[in-house]
């Protein structure tokens, strides 16, 4: 497993120069923003794992995305704030990073598990939570097609849909004023690699 990690400060232009021509067309029609540019700046974290010789890379924009060459090639890739991530491993994984704000308790009362809702007392807890489910659905290659209530993750990192536990593992990362999560099916131990972008 590879988790890399980077802050998107450039601008639209700069991080599209740095794309391969063959994922330019992706972004043609995107408005030109900043969050264009954080997108585009995951695509280039996974493209630092893509195997030499390989360029075709599918980010769906309503299922996950993949990489249709390499069938043991699994990636997910998350944004917020300035903070850019992807994780890459040889099974299903998924990512997902949030920034740090204010956090409203009818929030998690609305979307959380209720045996989750009395845990998210302050903004840390909450993304952490939120990042955390986030990225156990994106593994699950479901989305958000799958409700955050449905499932709940305890305070040891589990995850239970009706009492009986999933087959993932989970790990959470505090960077700066971001929180990132991992979701994999075998224990998660790697350490962040941080990226320089343009």
């Amino acid at each position: 497993m590879q988790l890399f990690v980077a802050r998107c400060k450039a601008d639209y232009a700069s991080v599209m120069a740095a794309l391969p021509a063959c994922a330019l067309a992706r972004f043609e029609r995107r408005t030109q923003s900043a969050s264009a540019a954080r997108s585009a700046a995951a695509e280039l974290l996974v493209r630092k794992a893509l195997p030499e010789g390989h360029f075709d890379v599918t980010f769906a924009r309503d299922g996950k995305p993949h990489a249709p060459d390499l069938p043991s090639f699994h990636f997910n890739v998350s944004h917020s704030g300035e903070l850019v991530a992807a994780v890459v491993d040889d099974a299903p994984v998924g990512v997902d990073v949030q920034h740090v704000g204010t956090a409203s308790p009818d929030v998690g009362r609305r979307y959380f598990h209720p045996d989750e809702r009395q845990r998210v007392g302050d903004g840390w807890s909450f993304h952490a939570l939120w990042a955390l489910k986030e990225s156990y659905v994106k593994q699950t290659g479901r989305g958000l097609a799958t409700r955050l209530s449905s499932f709940l993750v305890t305070e040891a990192l589990d995850v239970l849909i009706d009492g009986t536990r999933q087959p993932v593992h989970l790990r959470s990362y505090y960077l700066e004023n971001h929180v990132l999560a991992v979701c994999a099916t075998k224990p998660v131990i790697v350490t962040p690699r941080h990226v320089v972008l343009p």
